[in-house]
């Protein structure tokens, strides 16, 4: 699941994925100017099932609630 998630990706769509402005909420603290990443346990199980999600639906793009 993993190689065709990265095969069907483009470089831009995983630079722009793991950029830390679109982890806000999740495992970063955006609301600064220079934005921090945070690295609690229940940050870091956000960062995974968010990660997870985007493995099962093989694509980058934002999940559509």
């Amino acid at each position: 699941m993993i190689e065709e998630l990265a095969s069907k990706s483009t470089s831009l769509e995983l630079e722009n994925f793991f950029e830390i402005s679109n982890w806000g909420g999740i495992c970063a603290n955006t609301d600064k100017e220079r934005p921090t990443v945070i690295a609690s346990i229940p940050a870091q199980k956000a960062a995974g099932q968010r990660l997870a999600i985007a493995i099962q639906q093989t694509s980058f793009k934002p999940e559509v609630a």
